[in-house]
């Protein structure tokens, strides 16, 4: 009995070393890396935060964390109540991130907004050929003037040099404008782009300049019976508008409307016109989906031959 209860002693003092020497590197890195981004522009402050997690994993707490971001005449910063970084002590290699709502987003060139929302979990991981990926669950989201959602995910990978993007939605609320509310049971999409975009300072200027598009592999709502699909890409031209081609179908041209309509301020006519039209230019003998194109360009967006809106330019 002596034998193995030895063993398990020395066993137990040999993780307690490896993990003080490992917890002691990795605040030695985090530390490194905050002062690296910090000269960058990049800065995470805390009212409070403490480390922990022996025996198993590495556990750093933020109370009240700040994180800014300047750059020339313009500064944002990001706020939460708390947030909590796990990394488990034998793979370090994968991160769980913990983030208690609200969280405030503040601008420079803004008014603040607040989002509202239970705990948010982020994973992030990196593989052995440095390339990562994030994941991010959150539920019970609300956005003041924007949407709210009861669920929300989103997924981001880095794959050779482009970079692989999905998000799905449930149970959404679209806020439109005097003060119209548009339901929609769910929404989900893939999509992929360059990485070298996001990767970028100063990313939408780089798409401006470069023309770098996003490809929409998928966009589907759903609600109630009404199905809408749509496939194609977008892009942000010369004077930041965006601009490309979406390929969409419907199996329900009055129940998209119902979403679209006060989104977009359609009056009854206009309604009643881009039925009428795309129910002429959208059948399909062989389908009785009714299909158009999305198109943005010049400032303008078109749904079919009927246009919707004017394009502001994006900041």
């Amino acid at each position: 009995m002596i034998y193995p209860l030895g063993g398990l002693l020395v066993l137990c003092l040999a993780w307690s070393v490896y993990w003080t020497i490992a917890f002691g590197a990795a605040r030695e890195l985090v530390w490194i890396k905050r002062q690296s981004l910090a000269a960058e522009g990049v800065a995470l402050t805390c009212a409070r935060e403490s480390w922990g997690g022996f025996p198993f994993r590495f556990e750093f707490t933020c109370e009240n964390p700040v994180l800014s971001y300047a750059k020339g005449n313009l500064t944002t910063r990001v706020q939460s109540a708390s947030v909590v970084a796990l990394v488990q002590s034998y793979d370090l290699r994968h991160a769980l991130v913990l983030v208690d709502g609200p969280t405030k987003l503040v601008t420079s060139a803004g008014s603040p907004s607040e989002i509202s929302h239970e705990r948010a979990l982020i994973s992030v991981g990196v593989n052995p050929g440095g390339q990562w990926e994030l994941s991010s669950d959150v539920a019970d989201v609300q956005a003041d003037g924007l949407f709210a959602s009861a669920s929300l995910q989103f997924f981001a990978r880095q794959n050779e040099g482009k970079l692989d993007l999905a998000g799905s939605a449930e149970g959404l609320i679209i806020d439109g404008p005097d003060g119209t509310a548009t339901a929609i049971n769910a929404a989900e999409f893939t999509a992929s782009t360059s990485a070298a975009m996001v990767a970028s300072n100063a990313p939408l200027a780089y798409a401006a300049t470069t023309g770098e598009s996003i490809v929409i592999n998928s966009f589907r709502i759903s609600h109630s019976a009404m199905k809408f699909d749509a496939q194609g890409n977008i892009r942000l031209d010369a004077d930041r508008k965006l601009a490309g081609k979406l390929t969409t179908s419907t199996n329900d041209i009055e129940g998209l409307l119902d979403i679209l309509a006060p989104i977009f301020k359609l009056k009854r006519k206009d309604r009643g016109a881009v039925n009428n039209l795309l129910n002429l230019v959208g059948n399909d003998p062989g389908n009785s989906a009714k299909k158009a194109d999305i198109i943005a360009k010049n400032g303008e967006i078109y749904w079919g031959p009927f246009k919707l809106a004017d394009i502001r330019a994006i900041d």
